[in-house]
């Protein structure tokens, strides 16, 4: 057992906070497993015939008689604890946990009968994505810590269960004629667990099994492809390994999978981390077949190593230590000790670290005390400081002090310690300027935020500031209303020329803009560029000045204020002042250009989120695009206002905001085009569609944009076009079973709002739904039609008064359907009469598209034009958690445009949604917080496949992110602007349609193409449907598809 002692703790928490930090990032949950576990857990999980279990457990027998052991290591007890909890039924788990394991060893350094372990367990993970994850994280760990420089990657595959047990026999027919010559541990192995002689460190043994069987060759195929993939992986993240063959570790549940992080600096204990895939562990223990990986880090060896590598000690920090002259002042000192904790922040976002002296002694000898706890500051205390209510801080780096009232303190100290605190915080203030154009909250706003700046170059200069106006300042910080006015004017009679004055006028000139007096701020501001005897001091109030100006709508005199601003420490605030004024003139191309020079200006090494985010959301050609907002929204207000003018009338404004909306992708216009689609790219093909049918489906889609993905039901295959004709076909040869056709039952106001292509008379606007031995169709008239899938006979049809655009699903006796206005509606399977609707608030514009809803474990999903996904009961509409999606940001309703088309991607205990102009999200089903999220817009469905989300999002970029970290994976920008259809993943493919007709397959590991067939001349624009390895595709002019997926 082993002593972690002071000298060692901070190390130690370096470690483990790093450590904890990573996996969080990669989402990673903690768990806590007990010290104490049946025996049986561990000789059933980690093998009884393992060193550990035979020979290093700590074992007792309760007063029951139940055999009790401590833990020797976390995996089992890890298996357990989520199997009993049923956190591994149908779902996938990413956890870790820490803390000291058991094993009677012979101690020595590095090995520890009490040892600590960090681990991390993923479940319900087949593929080699996941160990390439857990590898990646031991590399995240070693360059966080600056130990990869030292320790290499060793790895090895065992194969499947069966492949181990094949080359345990071949190994122990060879070794049993040689057993006398091995040495007596391999001996013992030999009748054990024979694998482990690999491991042997004795020479003759080795000699021996130079010439054993090679494991290699009884890897199974299956399991030799998971290992190719993985190195493949490793290689493609720059992550160097070696191949091990005779690598099998020291645990019977290891399968396919293993490797050991080792060094070479730590003598015999080299192993650091080491781990692998156990595919078997859960059924052995008791659950169902789960595949599994993981891995432990032996934190003490880390430590170790940590300490050879890094030599210099890791004192504890003390922010402030405070000293007092007499032992009568001891309580002020640790009451004051007390109250600095509490009121100001420390260098490492815990809270200031405060030593209050002990032991008296004069203020030398606590000053010695001081440097010796390597404290930053000191605070003195006397009788005239207590007197007169004052503290003397000191600077220990360079001997410098200051007396200052106590109540000044406080802030002097948070302005001292803020230059270490991360650039993040000083950020979030600005996190919602970019959507909010209102002149005096962007006024604030900036200039709150070039306060901070300010506040820098001040903490720069403050051993220089006079004694008298420090304490004047700090009394002006300090007091309220009127007291602070007159604190204030003190400062601007008795201080001039000095940096306090300059910041009692920038404090007032924010106070005026709060106030909405943009002209007293001006004036305050003006003041202040001529007081300032700084170039810093100048360049901050000339940016302020400017942004004043712009709130004044004098942008020529704010770009000329700006232009005055040299070459110092401010240049790229004031280009990026530049880059607003552009912005709110409408330039956007000279915004462009300003804030890329701004971003130039940085310093190394200094980021701007807020600048990267105004610079990406402005290019050259969205000059264009606001001219199409306000031609698109005059064009809708007049077609809303108009409803009861003559046809004529109407018709002429709707060509008016066709014409404005052509380039949208979801109308049909092929005249105007803005930007040129990608061209096909030239490949060598991986893979051939064989086409096993054709059949035509009535008139096609018609030209309002509608999707029609066809649905499987059984041996069938139902499809329906835009005009009412409906049919049934054999999936498997292409017969045709039934058909019908569901007239129009007429249109209303919302029909007449369909203003972009009224002279089309299709009116099937969402299908074709299934579920209960039904069919569902929705009208553009609010009707939702249910069929009997057996002959396509008129079953009901319900009057939901909106268009219903997406296909109605159902489930256990009710029918799902939401309407174009925002409504989720519940009908009575059997009758359509409507049991309960759930009413949601949309903005004035919205895509023409709704999510479909989805139905999980008695709770529906939908996503909605506001942004938000919202979760409700299935039996009453109640909502269980909504989560906003994307908040609508931007001056015009096509700018605030933020639909959840998509429909809700359900996927373990995640839920994955994506929202146009805005985001892809992972959610918790349980809850609704979010997981991660991703800056992509798309009103595309999403799909998954080897552990990733794959995207297409509204410029037709298709790219694939890792479902679990929401890290990008691969990204292909092939097929831009060509109109894609959702993408839809299965086996090893990718596959989407075009707006040209043609059907791409490309790969799921890393996108790229595979293949490619014409298919329809018209376009392919509704999700493709898979049934079994059998891909469906409706094209847009009615021809229904079916293909198989061949290796050329």
């Amino acid at each position: 057992m082993r002593d972690v002692l002071p000298a060692e703790a901070k190390r130690w928490q370096l470690i483990e906070s790093t450590v904890h930090n990573i996996l969080r990032q990669f989402t990673y949950e903690e768990i806590h497993l007990p010290l104490l576990e049946f025996t049986e857990l561990f000789a059933r999980g980690v093998g009884e015939a393992t060193d550990i279990v035979e020979k290093e457990m700590y074992t007792l027998a309760d007063r029951d008689g139940d055999s009790l052991s401590l833990r020797p290591e976390g995996t089992a007890s890890c298996v357990r604890a989520l199997q009993e909890n049923g956190l591994l039924y149908n779902q996938t788990q990413k956890v870790f946990y820490s803390g000291p394991m058991f094993r009677y060893e012979k101690p020595q350094k590095g090995r520890y009968r009490q040892f600590y372990q960090i681990g991390a367990e993923a479940f319900g993970f087949a593929g080699p994505d996941i160990d390439a994850e857990l590898i990646s994280l031991g590399a995240s760990f070693w360059r966080q810590l600056g130990l990869d420089k030292h320790v290499r990657l060793e790895i090895n595959t065992l194969g499947s269960g069966a492949a181990r047990q094949a080359y345990k026999k071949a190994l122990v027919d060879y070794l049993t004629p040689k057993a006398a010559q091995l040495d007596e541990d391999s001996q013992r192995r030999l009748l054990t667990n024979p694998m482990r002689i690999l491991d042997s460190k004795n020479e003759q043994t080795q000699a021996i099994l130079a010439q054993a069987p090679d494991l290699s060759m009884f890897v199974d195929s299956a399991s030799q492809a998971h290992f190719d993939e993985l190195l493949e992986l490793l290689t493609a993240l720059d992550i160097n390994y070696v191949r091990k063959p005779n690598l099998v570790r020291g645990l019977d549940y290891y399968t396919d999978t293993v490797f050991e992080w080792v060094t070479d600096d730590l003598g015999a204990q080299g192993t650091i981390c080491a781990g692998g895939r156990y595919n078997t562990l859960v059924e052995q223990l008791g659950g169902r077949p789960t595949p599994a990986a993981g891995f432990a880090m032996g934190l003490d060896r880390v430590l170790l190593l940590h300490e050879v590598i890094n030599q210099s000690a890791m004192n504890p920090a003390v922010d402030v230590y405070v000293c007092y002259s007499a032992p009568q002042f001891a309580a002020h000192a640790q009451k004051l000790g007390q109250w600095l904790r509490e009121q100001v922040p420390g260098s490492d976002h815990q809270g200031l670290k405060v030593r209050v002296n002990m032991g008296g002694g004069n203020f030398k000898k606590q000053l010695k005390r001081a440097d010796a706890a390597n404290a930053t500051w000191a605070i003195l205390m006397g009788p005239d400081e207590v007197a007169a209510d004052q503290l003397t801080l000191k600077n220990l780096t360079d001997g410098q002090q200051i007396t200052l009232p106590k109540d000044a303190v406080v802030s002097h100290l948070g302005l001292l310690v803020s230059e270490y605190l991360e650039e993040e915080e000083q950020i979030a203030k600005l996190r919602s300027w970019w959507s909010e154009y209102g002149v005096t909250v962007i006024v604030a706003v900036v200039l709150s935020v070039l306060a901070i700046v300010g506040w820098r170059w001040y903490d720069s200069h403050k051993q220089t500031q006079a004694y008298e106006g420090a304490k004047a300042y700090a009394t002006y910080q300090a007091a309220q209303g009127s007291d602070k006015e007159a604190a204030g004017n003190a400062i601007l009679e008795n201080f001039a020329g000095s940096a306090y004055h300059v910041f009692v006028l920038l404090d007032r000139a924010q106070s005026a803009v709060a106030e909405g007096d943009l002209m007293a701020a001006e004036a305050l501001l003006t003041t202040a560029v001529d007081e300032a005897d700084s170039v810093l001091l100048r360049d901050l109030a000339k940016i302020r000045l400017a942004k004043a100006q712009r709130g004044l709508d004098r942008t020529d005199e704010a770009l000329a204020t700006l232009d005055a601003i040299g070459n110092s420490g401010y240049s790229s605030w004031a280009l990026e002042a530049k880059g607003d004024i552009f912005v709110s003139r409408g330039e956007l191309e000279k915004a462009y250009l300003a804030y890329s020079a701004a971003l130039d200006a940085l310093a190394p090494g200094e980021q701007r989120p807020i600048l990267a985010m105004k610079h990406k959301n402005v290019t050259p050609f969205e000059g264009e695009y606001v001219e199409f907002t306000d031609t698109l929204e005059a064009a809708l207000q007049d077609a809303q206002t108009t409803l009861a003018a003559p046809a004529a009338e109407v018709e002429e404004q709707a060509e008016t905001a066709e014409s404005a909306a052509s380039w949208l992708p979801w109308v049909d216009d092929k005249e105007v085009d803005p930007a040129e689609p990608a061209k096909l790219v030239k490949f060598d093909a991986e893979i051939k569609l064989d086409r096993l049918w054709k059949k035509s489906v009535g008139d096609g889609l018609g030209k309002k944009y509608l999707k029609l993905p066809p649905a499987i039901v059984a041996d069938r295959i139902i499809a329906a076009d835009g005009y009412g004709h409906v049919q049934a076909n054999d999936r498997f040869t292409g017969k045709r079973l039934w058909e019908t056709e569901v007239g129009d039952v007429g249109g209303g106001m919302f029909s007449a709002l369909n203003f972009i292509d009224r002279r089309d008379p299709s009116f099937v606007s969402g299908g074709v739904g299934s579920g209960d031995g039904k069919v569902f169709l929705g009208t553009t008239a609010g009707f939702v039609i249910a069929l009997d899938v057996a002959d396509g006979s008129e079953l009901w049809r319900a009057d939901l008064a909106s268009e219903v655009i997406a296909p109605a699903v159902a489930d256990d006796g009710l029918v799902f359907a939401q309407t174009i206005d925002g409504r989720l509606v519940a009908m009575d399977g059997d009758t359509g009469e409507i049991q309960w609707t759930f009413d949601n608030q949309l903005p004035i514009l919205t895509l023409r598209g709704t999510s479909t809803p989805v139905i999980a474990e008695d709770i529906v999903y939908a996503g909605f034009a506001n942004g938000k996904i919202i979760a409700l009961r299935v039996e009453n509409g109640e909502p269980i958690w909504e989560h906003r999606v994307m908040l609508p940001e931007g001056r015009s309703e096509l700018e605030r445009m933020v639909d959840v088309d998509t429909t809700p991607l359900i996927n373990g205990p995640a839920v994955y949604v994506g929202a146009f102009q805005g985001r892809v999200k992972a959610l918790s089903r349980r809850d609704g917080r979010a997981l991660w999220e991703l800056e992509v817009s798309t009103f595309h469905n999403l799909s998954e496949g080897y552990g990733q989300i794959y995207v297409v999002d509204d410029e037709d970029i298709v790219s694939a992110y890792d479902q679990q970290t929401g890290e990008q994976v691969w990204i292909n920008e092939d097929f831009k602007l060509r109109g894609l259809s959702a993408p839809l993943a299965f086996s090893n493919y990718v596959v989407f349609g075009d707006s040209d007709g043609y059907l791409h397959v490309i790969a799921q590991r890393d996108g790229r193409h595979l293949g490619r067939r014409k298919l329809d001349g018209d376009g392919i624009r509704s999700e493709l449907v898979l049934g079994e390895s059998t891909l469906y595709v409706l094209g847009n002019s009615g021809s229904l598809h079916a293909l198989d997926i061949e290796l050329k």
